[in-house]
């Protein structure tokens, strides 16, 4: 069930965001000894709805206009079937829009709790602890998501929007605490992962070169490809 409401908020998501991104994020509402309650929310940055059609969206067949439908299609079914399937989880789903701001579809669901098992967090190693690492993404959801995780590990974690910042705050950095670690990201507007990483591995005025580890989500053999360039 959880399965298919995710796919058919997410194909929704998909159909009608051309630009920006699509986020899904999960958090716990409540916990009892046998029982945890989720909430779901699928956020976009597509062209969102007025509060009519935000009315009449789990109506089965329902369409956000004439003109909607011709460029992008309905919602079909799809929705009125992701609420049916959320009631049978004893939960609600609920949305919330704006034209040409996105839409964020959010729901709740009940699962039983098995037998507690206990997984060892992952712990670094007493010298990493600290390690100032720069993030360094154009997507600012990417950025935050990365900086959260690594300071959860006790890493000291700074961020970059562009190639360009980057260089200024290594640069700016290596004057009293260099970086010792770079994440960058590959695809980015202007000054790529690629470029800045060789500008940064160059650049014989730092006294520390950070190592670099890039991130993409394109294809693994094309930026193996560039990086060997470097």
């Amino acid at each position: 069930r959880l399965n298919q409401i995710l796919v058919n908020l997410g194909n929704n998501a998909v159909k009608f965001t051309e630009h920006g991104e699509i986020v899904l994020t999960t958090k716990i509402i409540e916990t009892s000894d046998d029982k945890v309650t989720l909430q779901f929310s699928m956020r976009d940055t597509g062209i969102g709805m007025t509060a009519e059609q935000q009315a009449n969206l789990f109506q089965a067949f329902s369409q956000a206009d004439t003109s909607t439908t011709r460029k992008y299609g309905g919602t079909g079914l799809g929705l009125t079937i992701s609420k049916r399937l959320v009631n049978m989880m004893d939960g609600e789903i609920r949305v919330e829009s704006e034209p040409g701001q996105g839409t964020t579809f959010s729901f709740t669901a009940n699962f039983g709790l098995g037998k507690e098992t206990v997984k060892k967090r992952f712990v670094p190693s007493p010298d990493l602890r600290g390690l100032k690492v720069l993030v360094v993404d154009d997507n600012v959801t990417s950025r935050q998501i990365l900086h959260d995780i690594l300071e959860s590990i006790s890493f000291d974690v700074f961020l970059a929007a562009s190639g360009k910042e980057a260089l200024e705050e290594i640069a700016r950095a290596d004057r009293d605490k260099p970086f010792e670690l770079v994440i960058m990201d590959w695809k980015m507007p202007g000054m790529d992962g690629i470029e800045a990483s060789e500008r940064i591995k160059t650049n014989m005025a730092l006294r520390k070169i950070p190592a670099i580890v890039m991130v993409t989500a394109y294809g693994r053999e094309e930026i193996m490809q560039q990086a060997d360039k470097i």
